[in-house]
């Protein structure tokens, strides 16, 4: 029966396989790390039950002196937006940053060429720890295997929604559901500090560390149903509330300290539009409006920040970059009609600097269908260097060196060169979310001619992958995430002489 409905489905059209694909990720919470927190309501629904919301009249964006000065007049002819940038064929000099691979996980890894294949000849597939996802290990770890202590060692591996390192490697944000949604800091040793308590946190929020490791951002969700941005200050271990809105629609944290978040009105839990763009001066300071967009990505220079909506208010959206000092805005891609929030992972609007800042590839939409998306890879001035059609269900991701972009549609997996130079590969095709780990991409598929799905590394430009390899005994079961420096991979695993699943940090 399987073969034969694997059939049907090879025969379908692109745009059927994307619909469908985009309804499992609505519909099925995957086991391992990442896998997305999807909205619990139904798109149809929701749409058909929200009433059209009018935008709240909101001052202009101007230009302004420098970054601490916040816009209040009416624009400038300055800050009056440039035309659409077109893709260049022109090559960018600049090269990739040097990255020191002794930290990079996976560089040495034996990997076979030729990816484009048919994987699972039966049409089948099977999660390699399928035997452990019954709960938790019973497991203790060893001296290279350090399962994480408390609470959250006790929670099976399928539970886990996020893991994210601070940027110093000292720590890991570690987002789970069992019950209930709660966020918690990962100590070197293992140690985990549970940061919401009494908290009902957003499921859908993603964790947002500040460039220093100081602290990170989450929403909660109050008893009224608005969302509140929370601030964890890493040396204290505890939250507290320093914004609240009717829907967070993104938030980012500058160098400087500045933090960003958009607040948009209506039901919709993910929608950028009608939204206010604000500026909090200090987890402690007032707002202040910035522009009518939402899903705030600031460069990692905190000279440029780049937005998705309707920041220049034509009545179209669009990826758009603000000049932080001047107010200038430059559109990046195509300004089209849009209403593609409801079908993926709450964050893949927000744009992704590249690690050196050179450039930024952002999730936008297309003019042919109000709901589709690319991904579109742009020079940090904006001109405009690729743009490609994946109908991306996550966030794009980096790698350390700056090298390539890569994002998926759970069928076709694209990486992007910084030249923008475009791989395609299917499959095998990502299940769940694409990971940079050092100068690789990682995600969930199974290798060519085999229907099993596991951790998989691939090259840069995807044209060569091999499994993420575990130690004698341990059963991969789900994304690695390793710290920038390499010192540390927290790991969802299982053990042969044990049952179910955990998180273990390991040492390289």
């Amino acid at each position: 029966m399987w073969a034969t409905l694997r059939g049907a489905v090879a025969a379908w059209p692109t745009w059927l396989k994307g619909l469908v694909a985009v309804t499992a990720v609505l519909v099925v919470i995957g086991g391992g790390f990442g896998v997305a927190a999807i909205a619990a309501t139904d798109p149809a629904a929701e749409a058909s039950a929200e009433p059209a919301a009018s935008p709240t009249p909101e001052p202009p964006l101007t230009a302004s002196a420098s970054p601490s000065e916040i816009p209040t007049a009416a624009p400038s002819a300055s800050s009056e937006p440039s035309p659409t940038p077109q893709p260049t064929s022109s090559q960018v000099e600049d090269e990739p940053t040097e990255l020191d691979t002794s930290g990079d996980p996976f560089l040495a890894l034996s990997r076979t060429e030729s990816v484009e294949c048919t994987a699972g000849g039966d049409g089948s597939y099977t999660d390699i720890a399928s035997p452990y996802l019954r709960g938790a290990s019973n497991h203790a770890g060893d001296a290279d295997h350090i399962r994480i202590a408390g609470d959250l060692g006790r929670i099976p591996a399928y539970e886990v929604l996020d893991v994210a390192w601070s940027p110093d490697s000292s720590t890991a944000a570690v987002v789970t559901r069992q019950r209930e949604t709660k966020v918690w800091l990962v100590e070197p040793d293992g140690t985990a500090v549970h940061v919401s308590e009494g908290l009902a946190v957003e499921e859908l929020s993603p964790v947002r560390w500040a460039p220093d490791g100081s602290g990170m951002l989450f929403v909660a969700v109050t008893d009224g149903g608005d969302h509140a941005l929370q601030w964890v200050d890493t040396g204290e271990g505890t939250a507290f509330e320093i914004a609240r809105g009717n829907r967070a629609a993104g938030y980012d944290i500058a160098p400087n300290g500045d933090i960003y978040v958009a607040w948009a009105t209506g039901r919709h839990r993910m929608a950028a539009e009608p939204a206010s763009l604000m500026r909090i001066d200090s987890p402690n300071g007032a707002e202040s409006f910035v522009a009518g967009a939402a899903f705030p990505s600031v460069s990692p220079d905190g000279a440029t920040l780049a937005v998705f909506g309707d920041a220049d208010r034509d009545g179209a959206v669009g990826a758009t970059l603000i000049d932080l000092e001047t107010g200038t805005l430059t559109p990046v891609g195509p300004d089209v009609p849009y209403d593609g929030y409801l079908t993926s992972y709450f964050d893949r609007h927000t744009a992704s600097w590249s690690p050196d800042g050179s450039r930024v590839a952002g999730v936008t939409g297309i003019e042919a269908n109000r709901k589709h998306t690319q991904v579109v890879l742009a020079a940090a001035n904006g001109d405009v260097l690729a743009v490609e059609g994946v109908t991306a269900l996550y966030r794009p991701a980096w790698t350390a060196n700056s090298a390539a972009v890569a994002a998926t549609d759970g069928f076709t997996s694209a990486a992007i060169d910084r030249d923008g130079r475009v791989t395609r590969t299917v499959p095998p095709a990502a299940r769940g979310p694409i990971a940079a780990e050092g100068s690789t991409f990682v995600w969930r598929a199974a290798l060519c001619g085999e229907s099993v799905e596991r951790s998989l590394s691939f090259s840069a430009d995807l044209a060569s992958v091999g499994a993420v390899p575990t130690a004698a005994g341990w059963v991969d079961a789900g994304l690695p995430h390793t710290a920038p420096d390499g010192s540390a991979t927290l790991r969802a695993l299982a053990h042969v002489d044990g049952s179910g699943t955990a998180l273990y940090l390991t040492r390289p």
